[in-house]
């Protein structure tokens, strides 16, 4: 309940936080539109990573990618002006499902590798919180919260990692 709509809040706030830094390094303008499509990847994956199912977790992630990509791909056609054919309709779909898969997979392999490497990762058997402050306090809020921004944090790297080396060759 409660503690499943904090999970989405704080998914939505790291994941647009994460795409306005990552866009801000490599010097593009974030738009309305992409922080929309990346909070509402962070608000699903946030609401099912605290899932106890590791079913539902997986699908978290691939329909947040999912979702994401498609509001971005429909933007290639408003903000691009790109006409709508079956051609280009094809090569959307196909763009959607590339990147949803790679993304997913991806994030799903780091992620869990990540966390369970650091060692806070969640205990899917673990009681979620009941009460309004352990939803931000509580043991499990805090292990969800790392990992979280430990995600976040990895997925900056890759998308920026070759905005950040040539940096550090300039120093």
């Amino acid at each position: 309940g409660l503690f499943l709509l904090v999970c989405a809040a704080v998914g939505a706030t790291v994941s647009v936080c994460a795409t306005v830094v990552s866009n801000a390094v490599q010097k593009k303008k974030t738009t309305v539109s992409e922080a929309v499509s990346s909070g509402i990847n962070g608000a699903i994956q946030g609401g099912t990573a605290v899932s106890r199912s590791k079913t539902i977790r997986t699908v978290g992630v691939f329909a947040g990618n999912f979702v994401q990509n498609t509001i971005d791909e429909i933007q290639s056609y408003v903000q691009e002006d790109k006409k709508v054919t079956i051609a280009n309709a094809l090569d959307s779909l196909g763009n959607i499902v590339v990147k949803t898969s790679v993304t997913s997979l991806e994030s799903i392999f780091i992620n869990s590798k990540i966390t369970e490497y650091l060692g806070f990762g969640t205990n899917p058997g673990w009681f979620q919180p009941t009460n309004f402050s352990s939803c931000f306090t509580g043991a499990y809020a805090n292990k969800f919260q790392q990992e979280t921004i430990a995600g976040a944090i990895v997925d900056f790297l890759k998308d920026n990692w070759k905005t950040i080396s040539e940096y550090i060759l300039i120093m």
